[in-house]
C-alpha cells in the first residue's frame, strides 16, 4: 500500500514538472516572436533634416529648410536661423544680416552660417561683404561647393572674369552635375577668347542634357568665333530642334545661310524668329 502511494506521488510530481516545462517553452517562444517582429514606423514622421543644395556637409545651418510660417524663437540658433529666413523672404536684408551676425558669434566656425550671412549681403547688393563671408566659410570647409559658386557669381558681377572662372571651376569639380554653371563657365571662357575651353565646357553641359537649347546656341556662337561656320550651323540647328520656340538660334542660323548666299532660307529663318519674338526684328535682316 505504501509503495503504491509513493508511486502515485512521483507520477503527480512528474506531471506537474511536465506542465511547468510546457509553460516555460511557450513563454520563451512568445518572447522570441516579440523580438523578431519589427517596430512599425510612421512614414510621415520623418526626422527634421537640414540638408539642402546650399550645403554639402551635414549638420550645417540651412536658410531654406525651415518652416517660416511659425514665429521664430530667437533664443536658440535654430530660431535665429528661422528668423533670418523670414526676414530674407520679406526683403528685409538689414535685419536678416543683424540676426545672422549674432548667430555667427555663437557659431563662428560653422561655414554654413557664414555662407548664409554672405547670401544675405549678396541679396542686399553688398558684394564685398558677401565675398568676405564666402571666403570665411571656405576657410572652415574648402569643399563647400555653394560657397565657391557664390564667389563666382560675385566675381562675375565685379567683372573679375579670371577669378570667376577659378571659382566656378572649383564648384563644378565638387558638383559636376550642374549644367547651368557649365553654361555660365563656358560663356566666361568665350569672353576671354579661350574658345577651345569654352567648347569643352559647353559640351559638358550637353553631356548632362543633350536637349539644352541654350548650350547648343552658345556653342554655335563660339564656333562662329572660331570661324567654323559649318559647326556653328549644326549647333544652331540642334538648339532649334531642342526648343523650337527659342527664337535667337533662328536669327544666327539665318545669318549663316545669308553669308553662304542662300537668302531664301535666311529669310525663312528670320521670319520664324520674328514670329516667335518680335523684338528681334532689327537683328533679323
Amino acid at each position: 500500500m505504501e509503495q503504491q502511494k509513493n508511486t502515485s506521488n512521483r507520477t503527480s510530481l512528474l506531471f506537474l514538472g511536465l506542465v511547468a516545462l510546457i509553460f516555460a517553452i511557450l513563454f520563451v517562444v512568445n518572447q522570441l516572436q516579440q523580438t523578431a517582429t519589427p517596430t512599425q514606423t510612421n512614414p510621415t514622421a520623418a526626422p527634421n533634416t537640414t540638408t539642402t543644395t546650399a550645403n554639402t556637409s551635414p549638420n550645417k545651418a540651412d536658410l531654406t529648410a525651415i518652416d517660416t510660417t511659425k514665429v521664430a524663437d530667437t533664443s536658440n540658433a535654430q530660431g535665429k536661423n528661422q528668423r533670418a529666413t523670414q526676414l530674407l523672404a520679406k526683403g528685409d536684408y538689414n535685419k536678416a544680416i543683424e540676426v545672422l551676425k549674432q548667430l555667427s558669434t555663437e557659431r563662428a566656425k560653422d561655414p554654413a552660417v557664414l555662407y548664409n550671412l554672405g547670401v544675405a549681403y549678396l541679396k542686399k547688393g553688398d558684394n564685398e561683404q558677401a565675398l568676405a563671408q564666402f571666403k570665411k566659410a571656405l576657410q572652415f570647409d574648402a569643399n563647400f561647393a555653394e560657397a565657391h559658386n557664390s564667389m563666382g557669381i560675385v566675381y562675375d558681377k565685379q567683372h573679375n572674369t579670371p577669378q570667376a572662372i577659378a571659382a566656378f571651376e572649383q564648384y563644378v569639380r565638387l558638383n559636376p552635375n550642374d549644367k547651368k554653371t557649365f553654361l555660365r563657365l563656358g560663356s566666361l571662357y568665350d569672353t576671354q577668347k579661350q574658345y577651345d575651353q569654352a567648347v569643352q565646357t559647353y559640351q559638358k553641359a550637353l553631356n548632362l542634357d543633350d536637349k539644352y537649347a541654350l548650350a547648343w546656341y552658345n556653342l554655335g556662337n563660339t564656333h562662329l568665333h572660331q570661324n567654323n561656320m559649318d559647326k556653328a550651323m549644326n549647333a544652331y540647328q540642334k538648339a532649334i530642334d531642342a526648343d523650337p520656340t527659342y527664337a535667337k538660334p533662328y536669327v544666327n542660323l539665318g545669318n549663316c545661310y545669308q553669308k553662304k548666299g542662300d537668302t531664301k532660307m535666311a529669310q525663312t529663318l528670320f521670319q520664324k524668329a520674328i514670329s516667335l519674338d518680335p523684338t528681334l526684328k532689327n537683328l533679323a535682316k
